[in-house]
């Protein structure tokens, strides 16, 4: 069944900046405690991550060893000042794996700045941690959630034709990552040997968008549904390279 698509994003959030976020959700509680730890001390903050958290920022650094984890959230909490309005906008189980969930929010920093996250949760016992996430603030005219369509389609015919190195090079930034709940794959050379399983003429694939959230000029959150040879969801984070091609800077199934 074809998903509903949010390419018809409502409600302006950012006046000056051209933002449209999705309609709300009911906040989860992941977020509710986030946004409670955040404005308090960085060793409550600290505890919403699980002990192997990835955090990205919005040009693809990464923040993994536990002493660079800590420093982005101590200088996180310093920019922004405390956090309100936190929300819920995209929430999808990953998918067989049902202790992962997928999820797009948004929150308004002290600082009068909005942002956007893309965020993996992982449930241990009771509740979800945060495992990889990128915070980006919300700012420029966004494109159309539509400018991904002839790139989203070059991937499937790339990938459909069995050959990943085609696929990475062509449609991947070359810092790109790839996060499959183990160590993070970095760089196209890394990724192509990952993804070397879809040079089987048996393998196909097709990508179905669920929900497409353009966030600044350059960035566009997505998350959708695989079908073929996986059939569950994915995240992708298209980067706007200088030739006004889009890449994927950020890749993520579980």
């Amino acid at each position: 069944m074809r998903k509903l698509l949010l390419f018809s994003l409502l409600g302006l959030f950012a006046c000056n900046s051209g933002i449209k976020l999705p309609k709300k959700m009911p906040l989860r509680a992941i977020d509710q405690s986030f946004a409670l730890a955040f404005n308090t001390h960085i060793d409550s903050l600290w505890l919403q991550y699980h002990p192997q958290a990835v955090l990205i920022d919005p040009s693809g650094e990464i923040y993994a060893s536990e002493t660079d984890r800590r420093s982005r959230l101590e200088n996180l909490q310093k920019d922004l000042k405390g956090i309100k309005e936190v929300h819920t906008l995209v929430s999808q189980k990953a998918g067989r794996r049902q202790n992962f969930n997928y999820e797009i929010g948004s929150f308004q920093g002290n600082n009068q700045q909005e942002y956007a996250f893309v965020l993996v949760s992982q449930m241990i016992g009771k509740q979800y941690l945060r495992k990889l996430e990128m915070i980006v603030p919300l700012e420029g005219e966004t494109p159309r959630s539509s400018v991904l369509k002839a790139f989203r389609e070059k991937w499937i015919q790339l990938c459909n034709q069995h050959d990943a190195e085609a696929l990475v090079n062509q449609v991947y930034t070359p810092n790109t990552l790839y996060y499959n709940h183990k160590p993070m794959v970095i760089g196209r050379e890394a990724v192509t040997k990952e993804y070397a399983y879809m040079n089987n003429e048996a393998y196909q694939l097709h990508l179905e968008p669920i929900s497409i959230l353009p966030i600044q000029t350059g960035l566009i959150f997505e998350i959708g549904q695989c079908s073929g040879s996986y059939n569950d969801k994915y995240i992708l984070v298209w980067q706007l390279q200088e030739d006004g091609n889009w890449q994927v800077l950020m890749d993520s199934n579980i």
